[in-house]
């Protein structure tokens, strides 16, 4: 669902005639915001902690045996090319000996009672009951750049919720994992609150350039035509209180969300998404000249947002420089409840 604002440039009364007019569309879905609290007591959902989990539930792990190829592979590059081999050889011998033991646990990040969410209809796509998972390797952090990242996130749905225990990092590996289970128990956990919102995004501005002498409501409305869904029933209209505008109206505020628009940090990523998720580096690959890839573009609309994950003190939560994690999935896998094939990206100033 998208909300178009219209601005003019130059104002209609200063433009000579003959001249362009210029209009610039600003893009807006809507999304639901989530809000951090250390009152633990405020609802079911949080981030941070250990999960309460079935006691079926296994601590989910990941084989990072292509990162860690892929980490040799740059590391010798760089050597070469800096004549710095002997100061990398090093760093690849301790590349190495991860490789020895390369299935690593997942660090929990939060779990989300889907009860909890207003739904306003199906605009979410989300089951209405239920619980979601989320796991990242954030020791390494992989990007989601490079399709050796596979793996390295983990959204787990749980439909039917029994009696829940809470499951502890898995101690047992603790001398193998002793960075890990030191960032698990760092991250502090806090309850979530939800509630609706508009975000934008600073790469779906539109220009549209129109003669003065030209009738532009033709024009316009055949744009809104191909970019205007329906907004959900009930979804509010947009305020003061419920735009989210990166540094602008969110007052330094982590901007944690499910689905709308991404505050990118860097780049767009669903042709990311897109390429690394099919096993294509997207910084070696262009979908829009690159025949080895061509068959894949069709598929970047598919990528819409599931998750941002901001930076935020009170989790004592940092990605890279205050940057940002976001959980990316297929509106079909969406629309089956199969968040199996779930994206990460982290983006970082």
């Amino acid at each position: 669902t998208r909300v178009i604002d219209l601005f003019y440039e130059p104002p209609l009364n200063s433009r000579p005639l003959g001249q362009h007019a210029k209009y610039k569309v600003l893009v807006m879905k809507p999304a639901i915001q989530i809000t951090t609290h250390k009152d633990i007591s405020l609802s079911k959902s949080f981030f941070g902690g250990l999960p309460e989990c079935p006691n079926s539930f296994e601590w989910p792990c990941w084989d990072a045996t292509a990162l860690y190829l892929d980490e040799i592979e740059y590391a010798e590059k760089i050597g070469r090319e800096c004549n710095t081999e002997k100061y990398w050889n090093i760093e690849i011998g301790r590349i190495e000996k991860r490789l020895e033991e390369p299935i690593i646990p997942l660090i929990f990040l939060g779990q989300i009672y889907l009860a909890e969410i207003p739904h306003y209809g199906n605009f979410l796509s989300l089951p209405d009951n239920g619980i979601l998972y989320f796991f990242w390797d954030l020791l390494r952090s992989p990007a989601g750049w490079r399709s050796s990242s596979k793996g390295s996130c983990r959204v787990i749905y749980i439909k039917n919720i029994p009696e829940l225990e809470t499951l502890s990092f898995p101690w047992d590996t603790v001398r193998k994992f002793r960075n890990e289970t030191e960032i698990q128990t760092s991250i502090s956990r806090c309850s979530l609150t939800f509630k609706p919102a508009w975000t934008s995004s600073n790469y779906l501005e539109t220009i549209l350039e129109i003669d003065f002498e030209d009738d532009f409501s033709p024009i316009i409305n055949s744009f809104l035509k191909e970019t205007l869904e329906e907004t959900p029933a009930g979804f509010p209209e947009r305020n003061e209180s419920t735009v989210l505008i990166k540094d602008h109206s969110s007052n330094g505020e982590p901007m944690h969300f499910m689905f709308g628009n991404p505050m990118e940090v860097q780049n767009t990523m669903e042709e990311m998404c897109q390429l690394s998720f099919h096993g294509f580096d997207a910084l070696e690959h262009d979908l829009s000249c690159d025949s080895e890839v061509a068959h894949l573009k069709e598929g970047v609309k598919d990528w819409q947002l599931l998750l941002q994950f901001d930076s935020d003190d009170s989790l004592n939560l940092m990605w890279g420089d205050a940057g940002m994690l976001y959980f990316w999935i297929r509106k079909q896998d969406l629309e089956k409840g199969d968040f199996s094939n779930v994206w990460c990206e982290m983006q970082c100033t």
